[in-house]
């Protein structure tokens, strides 16, 4: 019988295995916040060995999500500084950019309410400059934290390594805003299209550099690209080669790269094929996202692992009945060998909702249930 962390590889490379990987998500946007203390102490809710004993006890697979990459970045630091608006400003010899300004009300603004950064047609010029100034070393403090968390892991689950998004998805939520960005890409494409070539690069080199050091198995870069920010033409153009490229690095050296992107991706999810993604990550079905098992079984014809998750709202706020028919019609009538189910676990998420989770995956589709828990 293979190990659980066997079990999960195995899947991801469309090999033989034993039963169906489910595991529920424990990380910065999934912890039970109302589970008693002597289950899982919100206070530490983010120690990996924490964590892990808590996901043993539920009794599925474990799964670790945010593990340091082993790269960082050695040039940036002398052209940044503090900035008496607020925020941080960075002086370049061809330009200046602002970070972190609280934004305006009506202005355009990054997440977290933060004015963007990219504002006029000279700002592309000045990233696209900084970029090519980038340089990337491994840090071997970080590739030791990484190993010591798979020793902590051992054989009871994943890891996953966080290399960098693709360059589209991180000009849109760190400097332009997805506004600013079609804005710009329709007023000044060949700026642009120079910084989007620029980034790719440089983050195709921190691929490199991962791929040839970290001992984890799984990259997953957190991406996001859905039709609710880009439609299937800057998609098919911008992020259909990067992600090729990523794919390509990652396969080089015997990785599995995994494209967390969850919301509405029907309008594109075939191009994930083309672009050789092992998994998409937190596939959303309705009524959150738009893409339903059999829909990715006929797209994706088990070349591309999807890593469903039922819908959060309905797992924090539905009753169990209600809870129990959404699992079950969203995986019934489907080929479960060639699937992956990862349970959200939002704050509020109460234990009888878990155990009944667990049990029905358990029980109807043969997910393998061991901790005391759930049981």
């Amino acid at each position: 019988m293979l190990s659980r962390r066997e079990n999960f590889l195995a899947t991801l490379r469309k090999q033989e295995h034993d039963y169906m990987p489910s595991a529920f998500v424990i990380d910065n946007m999934n912890f039970p916040g109302s589970f008693p203390p002597d289950i899982f102490d919100v206070r530490i809710a983010f120690d990996i060995e924490h964590s892990i004993k808590f996901q043993k006890r539920l009794g599925l697979d474990v799964i670790y999500r945010c593990s340091p990459s082993g790269i960082r970045e050695t040039a940036t630091g002398s052209f940044w500084s503090d900035d008496s608006s607020g925020g941080r400003i960075c002086k370049t010899p061809i330009g200046v950019l602002h970070s972190d300004k609280p934004a305006q009300p009506s202005e355009s603004m990054l997440c977290g309410g933060r004015e963007v950064l990219l504002k006029k047609p000279e700002d592309y010029d000045t990233l696209a400059w900084l970029f090519e100034h980038y340089r990337y070393e491994i840090d071997e403090p970080s590739v030791a934290v990484c190993q010591r968390q798979l020793d902590i892991l051992g054989e009871d689950g994943i890891l996953y390594v966080n290399p960098p998004c693709s360059a589209v998805m991180d000009i849109v939520r760190s400097w332009a805003g997805i506004q600013e960005f079609i804005y710009a890409l329709n007023d000044f494409p060949n700026k642009v299209e120079n910084l989007i070539n620029i980034a790719m690069d440089r983050y195709c080199e921190q691929y490199q550099l991962i791929c040839k050091t970290t001992p984890a198995k799984v990259l997953t870069f957190w991406d996001d690209a859905t039709t609710s920010l880009l439609s299937r033409d800057i998609f098919a153009k911008y992020c259909l080669p990067n992600l090729k490229r990523y794919a390509d690095i990652s396969h080089k050296y015997g990785k599995i790269l995994i494209n967390h992107t969850c919301g509405k991706i029907k309008g594109f999810a075939d191009m994930y094929m083309t672009a050789e993604q092992d998994a998409i990550d937190w596939l959303a079905v309705p009524p959150t996202g738009d893409m339903n098992l059999s829909l990715a079984e006929e797209m994706w014809n088990g070349k591309v692992t999807p890593m469903v998750t039922p819908d959060p709202n309905i797992i924090r706020y539905g009753d169990l009945d209600t809870v129990s028919s959404h699992v079950i019609d969203m995986l019934d009538g489907i080929d479960t060998s060639k699937v992956i189910v990862l349970l959200p676990c939002p704050q509020g998420t109460s234990l009888e909702t878990a155990r009944l989770l667990a049990h029905i995956l358990a029980d109807r589709y043969g997910t393998r249930l061991e901790g005391d828990l759930l049981m």
